[in-house]
C-alpha cells in the first residue's frame, strides 16, 4: 500500500520579519488518491502561526522575546492521507526576527524644552515606540549636562527644580556686556545668570538604541522686568504673571513615596523637607480642611451613592452625577446634576458613603469607599394573592432567563381596601292594636281583614280568633285600618266580611283600646320583632308617638304589616307597616394590631396602622388569600370579622407584597422589573407566582474596598476640582519645622485614604510659597485578619456530576465571612459551576470539554488515573476573595478545579415527580419546615439548590442514559407507561463518602414501592397474551378488541425505556447509592424519594425525629403519567455525530447557543417592522430612502433576498386603534392602464388581504395523505388546495392554513426596478430565523413567538436574547476561533422536559 511523500524538503524553511503576513504552502502527493490532511504533531510553531489542514503556514508572528533578536523554532509536520489513514511526518525550521530599534517620540527628537523661571519645579517623561512587545527600555544622558537641581531617571523621567546659575565672577554678566567694564561702580554683577543646557538622551532596548538631542533654558527670576530685554513681548516660555522680584517659592522636596501606610492606633511621626534657594525660613501650614463649594468628587467614573450600607446590602439613595455638555465651538459647557442615574447591575464599581454607622467617623460627611456591585440583590414582588417564599429554593422568571436562590424573604405586606355600607332609613307603624267583642263566635287568622260595609272600617286581625275545625272566638284583637265599627245587630247579611267572605256575625260590644296609645324611643334604642330576624337602632328621640321611627339597620328583614315589636326589651304594642331603607358607603376604621379573618378564604392579616374612617388599611398578611368578590347583605352581614367580631365591611382589593433577597446563578442575566410579559411572573421552584410581578429593586449586594476623603457637590471655592482635604484626628503639624505628629485613631474599616494639603512659605513674605497635596494610607486592625481554610486545589471532579466543592475562610475576630470572583482577576470557573456568597462552589459540571479528536491526540501527562493524557480545558483556575459584610478586611486565594472528562458523551436522567393537591403540597411543606425534625444546622449545604432540604416530592427513575431525542423518549414509552400510583415506603438514612472514605453527608429518604412487584422488586412480564384465557377482550371506541395486556409495574417500564433507549453510563449513581455504609454494604440503585442531605452523624436523629412525628405520607397522592427528562446538558449535543455542536461561524465566544425550545428553520436577509403594502409594488430607490427594509439606506438590496415581517399589526392613519387588516393589502398592478385609481370608473387597483393569524388559528387542516399537497414534504413548504395557501407543520406532521403574514417572502425585483414579494415559506411557531443585515435585527435570532403580548391582538416575532459579544478573543489574525460557555449553571429541574405516557390503560 503506498503512504504519502513529501514535496517539499525538510529543515529551513527561511527567516520571516515579524508582525508581517507570511504564508507557505507545504506539499506532499499519494499515488494511491485521498485527501492529504497537514497537522502540527510536534515541535513549536512560532506565535501567530498555524497550519491549516491543506498544508498552508500562515499567520503573523510575534516575537515571543524582549530585545531584539532571531529565534529559531523547529517543529514537526505530518501529513495523513484521510482514505488509507497512511501518515509521513517532516521536519522544518523557521527563524523569526525582531531587528527593529526603539525610536524616541517625546519630546519631539532634536528640539528645545522650553524657557523656564530659575526655582520653578519641572517634570517631563520621555517616551519611544518599541515594536517588540515586552521589551524593556533603558534611558540616560548620553553627552551635555542638565540643569542643576534636576535629574534623569532610567526610565525617562527628567523632574527637579531648576536651581539659580551663579554668574562666573563680579562685573562678567554675558548678557549685559562682553567684557569685565565698570564692574566696581557700573556694572555690579547679578549674582545669576541665564544659561541654555544642552545633552543628549539615549534609549536602548539591550541591544539598539536610539539618540536625540534637546536644549533647556534657565532665566534669572531677577530678570523678568520690564526694561528687560531677555524675553520679547511675543515670547511664550514665561507667562506675564512670573515674578521679577528676584525672589524664589519654596520648594518641597518630599515626595508621596516617603509617606507610605500606617497603622491604625499607632503613633504617627513624619517630617515634611523642603528647600528655599534664597536662604530664607521656612515655615509650614496646613490650609483649612474640609473646604471647598464645587464638584469635590475626584472620579468621574462612578455612581455615588449617599445610602447606608445593611448587612452588606446597599439599599436607596442614589447620590447625584455631574453631567457636563461642553459647546466646543462656542467654548462654552454646561453642567447639570442627574438625579435619575442608576446602574447597580452586579459588577458595577460605584462609591458610597460608609461614615453611616461608623463611631469613629460619626458626624463626618466626607468618607466615601469603593463598592463593587455583588450578586445578590433584593427585588420586591407584588400581587394579589398571599405570596410566599423560602430560604433555599430558587427564584425564576422566563422573560430574563434569571435565577435565584432565595437567601431571606421579608413578611407579607400590603393593603387592604374595604367598603363599607351604612343601611339607614325609617320603620313606618300604625296605631296600637283595639279589641272588638262579637255577638256571635267567628273563625279568623292573623292578617286576616275584617270589614264592615255599613261603617267602611276595615281592620286587620293580629291574633289568631279560634282554631280550625273548631268552636271559634267572639273576641278579635286587631288594628285598624280605616275608620271604625258600629256595635249592633246586623243590618244585613253581608255587614261584616272576613278576608271578604261575610259572616252572620256583628259587634256586640264597645270597641276599646287594649293597649297604650303613645311610643317614646331614645337614641340607641334596640328595636326588634319577635318571629323575625330584623334588627335596627333608633338614631332620633321619638315623644309621645310617631308613625315614622328613624333607625340604622343593622339587619333590615323585619316583617312588615307584622306586631310583635320589640323595643327596649318589651312589647312596643305596634304594627309595622313598611320599611324604608338607604344604602350608603362608609369608611372603615382600624386600630394598630387589630386582626382581620375572613371566613370565606380563611385569609388573615394584622393592620399596622392606625385608620379612621378609611378605605384602606395597611397590614402584614398572615396566612391565606383574601377574596375580594364580597359583600355586605341588606341586613349588615359580611365574611370578616375584626378581633372576633363581624364587621359590616368587605375587601375590594388586595394587594400584596413581599421582599425577596437571592443570589443570582447568571449575573448577565437580570430579573425584568414591571414586565407586561405573561413569561415575567416569577415562580418559586417552577411554581408560579399567580398574579404576581416583580415591580422594584430594592437593594443589592456590595463588596466595599478601601476608603478615602472625598467632598460634596460643588465647585471649589479656590482648587478647581480637589477633594476635601483632610487629616485623621489627633495629627498636627509644628508650622516651624515641617513635623506632622499624633496618634491614630482606631477604626473598623480595612483601609482608608486621607487626601490632604501642606505648604512651605517663606517666613518673611508669606505670599512666596509651594503648595503640594499628599495622601495618607491608614490600615485597620493588625488582628482583624483572614485565614483560609480550604487548600488551592480543590481536587477533581467528573463531567457531569453535581458539585460539592466548596471554599471556606475563618475571620480572626469571628466575623461572617461571605466570597466573590475577584474582580479583574482568573475567574474560570467549570462550565455549569458557579460560586455562591457561602463559598459553595454550586451545580452541575457540563460535559463539554475542548479536546483535540475526542481526547485521541494528547500533549501532557495527567494528575489523575482517569483523566485522558489531555490537555485543554480540565484544570480551571479562578480567584476568590473573602471578605466581612462591610469588607473592613479582605483576603484573596487562587483555586484549581481539575475536570476528570470520564463521560465524554453526555447522559441523561429520568425523574418521576409527584403532583398532589394543593393541600396535600401544603401539608409536605409544613412538614419540611418544621425546624425541630430538620433544624437547619444540621442541614448540609442548605442553600445549595442541590441539597439541602426538599419542598417537592420526586425520584430518581433512571440515571446514565444515552442522550436521545424526545421522540425517541415518547417511542420508548408506547407501551406499558400509563398513569401510576407509588406508595411510600420506610423512612431511612444512608451516608456518602469521600475519596478518602470520610463520610462527606448523609441522606434521608423514604422508600418507594410498587404494587406491581413482587418483595424481590421484580414484576410480571412486559406483555401478557390473554387471548384464550379471558372471553370478554378490551374494546376500543373502534371496537377494535384488545387481548395483550401491558402492565405498568416499575420492571416493565424500566424494561422498555433500557431496551430502546440503552445506558451512557450505567454506573452514574448518586453518591450515597454507591458508597459504603455501615453494615459494610452498598445500597445500589434505590427508588426513594430523598427528604434531606445532612451533616455527617445527624441523619439517624432527623430520621428519629421524622417516625415519631408519625405522619402518613400516604395521604400524598404520589401518582404520575409523565416522565421529567433532565437533558439540559444534553442540548448542545449531535447524537447522530457524537460530537457536540459548534458554530458554523466558528468564532470565538462571540455567539451563544439556541436553546432546544426552537426550531431552527431558515436564515433571511431583513426582519422588517415595514407594513406589506409599504414595500409590495413599491419602487426599490423610494424604499432605499426611506429604509424601509430595516433601516438599509444601501445598494445592498437585490434582486433574490428575503424578509420576514417582524411586526404583524398596523395601526389605522390618524388613529392609535389597530386594525386587523391594516398594512396587509396585496395590490395586484402598480399603475391602472386605463384612468388612475378612479372609483367611478371601477379603475381601482383590484386588491386582496394577506392572511394571517385568524385564517391560521379557524382555517381546516389538510392531512398528508390528501393527493393534492406534494408528498414527502419539508417544514415549511407551501401548497394550494382549492385556492387556500397551507403550509407543512413537520413538528405535527400536518397542513395547517398558512400564516402568511409570519412566512418568509421573497424580494422580485423587475427591470422597472418594481418591488414584488413571493411567499416562499411557511413559519411556526417557535420556528427561529437569523437575520443577516439590518439595523435592528443584523446577526441576531429571532422566532415566532405564540405569545400574544400587552397592545396586540395577534402572535409575532421576539428577538432571543443572545448577546452576541463586541469583544472577543482572536487567534492567529481570527483565523481559528472558537465558542464559548454553551452550559450555564442550571438548579434541578431548569430545563427539563417532560415526556408525557400515551397510554390510557393496561391495553391502550
Amino acid at each position: 500500500m503506498a503512504f504519502p511523500k513529501w514535496i517539499t524538503p525538510a529543515g529551513d524553511l527561511g527567516t520571516v520579519p515579524e508582525t508581517e503576513y507570511y504564508q507557505y504552502d507545504l506539499d506532499a502527493v499519494d499515488s494511491s488518491g485521498g485527501t492529504l490532511v497537514f497537522t502540527l504533531v510536534s515541535g513549536t510553531l512560532p506565535k501567530g502561526i498555524q497550519v491549516v489542514e491543506t498544508g498552508r503556514l500562515q499567520g503573523i508572528p510575534v516575537s515571543e522575546l524582549g530585545g531584539d533578536l532571531n529565534v529559531n523554532y523547529k517543529f514537526t509536520i505530518r501529513v495523513t492521507n484521510s482514505t488509507t489513514k497512511n501518515i509521513v511526518d517532516r521536519t522544518f525550521n523557521l527563524t523569526i526576527t525582531n531587528v527593529y530599534p526603539p525610536i524616541i517620540s517625546t519630546p519631539p527628537r532634536n528640539s528645545s524644552l522650553g524657557v523656564f523661571i530659575d526655582g520653578s519645579e519641572y517634570s517631563q517623561q520621555f517616551a519611544a515606540t518599541e515594536s517588540t512587545p515586552g521589551a524593556t527600555l533603558y534611558w540616560d544622558i548620553q553627552s551635555g549636562t542638565i540643569p542643576p537641581g534636576t535629574k534623569f531617571t532610567s526610565t525617562g523621567l527628567l523632574s527637579g527644580y531648576f536651581e539659580p546659575i551663579p554668574a562666573p565672577g563680579a562685573g562678567n554678566d554675558p548678557d549685559w556686556d562682553s567684557s569685565a567694564w565698570s564692574f566696581l561702580d557700573w556694572d555690579a554683577s547679578t549674582l545669576t545668570v541665564s544659561k541654555t543646557f544642552t545633552f543628549t538622551v539615549r534609549v536602548t532596548d539591550g541591544t539598539l538604541s536610539d539618540l536625540s538631542t534637546y536644549t533647556l533654558t534657565v532665566q534669572p527670576s531677577g530678570s523678568i522686568t520690564a526694561d528687560s530685554t531677555n524675553v520679547t513681548v511675543d515670547s511664550t516660555a514665561i507667562t506675564v504673571d512670573a515674578s521679577g522680584s528676584g525672589q524664589h517659592n519654596p520648594i518641597i522636596l518630599t515626595t508621596q513615596s516617603e509617606l507610605g501606610n500606617v497603622r491604625e492606633g499607632s503613633y504617627f511621626d513624619f517630617q515634611f523637607r523642603a528647600i528655599d534657594l534664597d536662604g530664607d525660613t521656612v515655615y509650614w501650614e496646613i490650609p483649612a480642611l474640609a473646604t471647598g463649594s464645587f464638584d469635590e468628587q475626584t472620579s468621574p467614573l462612578y455612581d455615588y451613592f449617599d445610602a447606608t450600607i445593611s448587612s452588606g446590602m446597599l439599599t436607596v439613595g442614589i447620590f447625584p452625577d455631574v453631567s457636563t455638555v461642553v459647546d466646543s465651538a462656542n467654548d462654552t459647557s454646561v453642567s447639570t446634576l442627574n438625579y435619575n442615574q442608576y446602574n447597580v447591575d452586579p459588577g458595577t464599581v460605584i462609591k458610597v458613603r460608609v461614615s453611616n454607622g461608623l463611631p469613629e467617623f460619626s458626624g463626618r460627611t466626607d468618607i466615601w469607599t469603593e463598592a463593587t456591585i455583588a450578586s445578590n440583590v433584593t427585588v420586591r414582588i407584588t400581587g394579589n394573592t398571599f405570596l410566599e417564599a423560602q430560604t433555599g429554593r430558587y427564584l425564576t422568571q422566563a422573560s430574563s432567563g434569571s435565577n435565584a436562590t432565595i437567601t431571606s424573604q421579608s413578611a407579607v405586606t400590603g393593603n387592604l381596601t374595604f367598603r363599607g355600607e351604612d343601611h339607614t332609613g325609617f320603620i313606618d307603624i300604625l296605631r296600637p292594636t283595639y279589641q272588638i267583642t262579637f255577638a256571635q263566635n267567628i273563625l279568623a287568622n292573623v292578617g286576616d281583614y275584617i270589614t264592615q260595609s255599613s261603617t267602611s272600617g276595615n281592620a286587620r286581625v293580629t291574633a289568631a280568633v279560634g282554631t280550625a275545625g273548631g268552636a271559634g272566638g267572639n273576641v278579635a284583637n286587631v288594628i285598624f285600618i280605616s275608620n271604625s265599627f258600629e256595635n249592633g245587630n246586623a243590618i244585613s247579611s253581608s255587614n261584616i266580611a272576613i278576608r271578604g267572605l261575610a259572616v252572620a256575625a256583628y259587634p256586640s260590644a264597645n270597641v276599646k283600646d287594649i293597649y297604650n296609645t303613645t311610643i317614646n324611643a331614645n337614641i340607641g334604642d334596640i328595636i326588634t320583632q319577635t318571629g323575625s330576624s330584623g334588627n335596627a337602632t333608633v338614631t332620633a328621640n321619638i315623644v309621645d308617638f310617631a308613625k315614622n321611627i328613624p333607625v340604622r339597620y343593622t339587619n333590615s328583614t323585619f316583617n312588615k304589616l307584622g306586631g310583635n315589636i320589640i323595643l327596649r326589651g318589651s312589647d312596643a304594642g305596634v304594627w309595622i307597616t313598611s320599611v324604608n331603607v338607604a344604602t350608603s358607603t362608609k369608611g372603615v376604621t382600624f386600630n394598630e394590631g387589630d386582626h382581620i379573618y375572613q371566613y370565606s378564604t380563611t385569609a388573615n392579616a394584622k393592620v399596622t396602622a392606625n385608620v379612621i374612617n378609611a378605605s384602606e388599611v395597611s397590614v402584614i398578611y398572615n396566612s391565606g388569600t383574601f377574596s375580594a368578590n364580597g359583600v355586605v347583605l341588606l341586613g349588615g352581614e359580611s365574611n370578616i370579622e375584626v378581633n372576633g367580631s363581624n364587621v359590616s365591611v368587605y375587601p375590594t382589593r388586595s394587594n400584596t407584597g413581599i421582599s425577596v433577597t437571592a443570589t443570582y446563578f447568571d449575573t448577565a442575566k437580570l430579573f425584568d422589573i414591571n414586565s407586561n410579559l405573561a413569561t415575567a411572573i416569577p415562580k418559586i421552584n417552577t411554581v408560579s407566582m399567580a398574579y404576581a410581578n416583580i415591580t422594584s429593586v430594592e437593594a443589592v449586594g456590595v463588596s466595599l474596598g478601601s476608603a478615602s476623603t472625598e467632598g460634596t457637590v460643588g465647585f471649589d471655592a479656590a482648587n478647581f476640582d480637589q477633594g476635601v482635604l483632610n487629616l485623621p484626628t489627633g495629627i498636627s503639624l509644628t508650622e516651624d519645622s515641617g513635623w506632622l505628629t499624633g496618634f491614630l485613631p482606631d477604626q473598623t474599616i480595612s483601609s482608608i485614604t486621607y487626601e490632604f494639603q501642606i505648604s512651605a512659605y517663606k517666613l518673611i513674605d508669606p505670599s512666596y510659597r509651594d503648595t503640594g497635596i499628599f495622601y495618607l494610607t491608614v490600615l485597620g486592625d493588625l488582628n482583624n485578619t483572614i485565614s483560609w481554610d480550604t487548600d488551592s486545589n480543590l481536587g477533581d471532579i467528573r463531567t457531569g456530576s453535581v458539585s460539592d466543592l466548596s471554599v471556606s475562610a475563618t475571620s480572626a475576630v469571628g466575623k461572617s465571612l461571605y466570597y466573590e470572583l475577584t474582580a479583574n482577576s482568573a475567574q474560570r470557573l467549570p462550565q455549569g459551576l458557579q460560586l455562591g456568597l457561602d463559598g459553595l462552589i454550586y451545580g452541575r459540571v457540563s460535559f463539554s470539554v475542548y479536546m483535540l479528536d475526542q481526547g485521541e491526540t494528547t500533549m501532557d501527562g495527567s494528575a489523575s488515573p482517569l483523566t485522558p493524557e489531555t490537555t485543554f480545558d480540565l484544570k480551571y483556575t479562578f480567584n476568590v476573595t473573602a471578605r466581612d459584610a462591610s469588607s473592613t478586611i479582605t483576603s484573596n486565594r487562587t483555586f484549581n478545579i481539575n475536570v476528570v472528562a470520564y463521560d465524554k458523551i453526555p447522559y441523561e436522567n429520568l425523574y418521576l415527580k409527584a403532583l398532589p393537591s394543593s393541600e396535600q403540597r401544603d401539608s409536605f411543606q409544613t412538614l419540611m419546615g418544621n425546624t425541630t425534625i430538620f433544624p437547619q444546622d444540621k442541614i448540609y449545604r442548605s442553600t445549595d439548590p442541590w441539597f439541602g432540604k426538599v419542598n417537592e416530592i420526586s425520584t430518581l427513575f433512571l440515571a446514565g442514559l444515552s442522550p436521545s431525542t424526545l421522540q425517541e423518549y415518547v417511542n420508548a414509552a408506547s407501551t406499558n407507561h400509563f398513569t401510576k400510583r407509588f406508595l411510600f415506603g420506610n423512612v431511612q438514612h444512608a451516608q456518602a463518602l469521600d475519596d478518602d472514605f470520610n463520610v462527606k453527608y448523609e441522606v434521608v429518604y423514604i422508600d418507594i414501592e410498587d404494587q406491581n412487584s413482587n418483595i424481590a422488586g421484580y414484576g410480571p412480564p412486559n406483555s401478557i397474551n390473554l387471548e384464550g384465557t379471558i372471553t370478554n377482550p378490551y374494546y376500543d371506541s373502534a371496537n377494535v378488541a384488545y387481548y395483550t395486556a401491558f402492565p405498568n409495574s416499575k420492571e416493565n417500564m424500566s424494561n422498555v425505556m433500557i431496551s430502546s433507549i440503552g445506558y451512557q453510563n450505567k454506573g452514574i449513581l448518586p453518591d450515597w447509592m454507591t458508597s459504603r455504609q455501615p453494615n459494610g454494604a452498598q445500597l445500589g440503585f434505590k427508588n426513594a424519594v430523598v427528604l434531606a442531605y445532612t451533616h455527617p452523624g445527624c441523619a439517624n436523629l432527623i430520621a428519629y425525629r421524622l417516625n415519631q412525628r408519625e405522619f402518613e405520607f400516604n395521604t400524598i397522592d404520589f401518582s404520575v403519567d409523565r416522565y421529567q427528562l433532565d437533558n439540559v446538558y444534553s442540548e448542545n449535543y449531535d447524537i447522530t455525530s457524537n460530537t457536540f455542536l459548534t458554530s458554523s461561524e466558528t468564532t470565538f465566544d462571540r455567539y451563544p447557543a439556541l436553546s432546544s425550545t426552537f426550531t431552527y428553520a431558515t436564515t433571511v436577509d431583513y426582519a422588517v417592522s415595514t407594513a406589506f403594502d409599504e414595500i409590495n409594488q413599491k419602487y426599490l430607490p423610494d424604499l432605499v430612502a426611506t429604509g424601509a427594509l430595516d433601516g438599509i439606506k444601501s445598494n445592498i438590496i437585490v434582486d433574490g433576498q428575503t424578509i420576514v415581517f417582524a411586526q404583524q399589526e398596523y395601526t389605522v392613519p390618524g388613529s392609535t386603534a389597530i386594525s386587523y387588516t391594516e398594512g396587509w393589502n396585496n395590490v395586484v398592478v402598480t399603475w391602472d392602464t386605463i384612468g388612475f385609481d378612479n372609483a367611478a370608473n371601477n379603475d381601482w387597483d383590484p386588491s386582496t388581504t394577506i392572511s394571517g393569524y385568524n385564517e391560521y388559528i379557524i382555517g381546516p387542516d389538510v392531512a398528508p395523505t390528501n393527493p393534492l399537497v406534494p408528498t414527502d414534504p419539508q417544514d415549511g413548504n407551501l401548497a394550494v388546495v382549492s385556492g387556500i395557501v397551507y403550509a407543512y407543520d413537520a413538528d405535527e406532521t400536518i397542513w395547517h392554513v398558512a400564516n402568511q403574514r409570519a412566512g418568509v417572502w421573497k424580494l422580485n425585483i423587475d427591470a422597472n426596478a418594481i418591488v414584488t414579494l413571493t411567499l416562499v415559506r411557511g413559519i411556526d411557531y417557535y420556528d427561529t430565523l437569523w437575520v443577516r443585515e439590518g439595523d435592528t435585527y443584523r446577526d441576531s435570532h429571532i422566532y415566532f413567538d405564540p405569545i400574544i403580548k400587552t397592545g396586540s391582538t395577534v402572535p409575532n416575532f421576539s428577538l432571543i436574547p443572545q448577546t452576541i459579544n463586541s469583544t472577543y478573543t482572536t487567534w492567529d489574525g481570527n483565523g481559528t476561533r472558537f465558542y464559548n460557555y454553551r452550559d450555564k449553571p442550571v438548579v434541578p429541574e431548569q430545563g427539563d422536559k417532560y415526556i408525557k405516557y400515551t397510554k390510557t390503560g393496561v391495553f391502550t
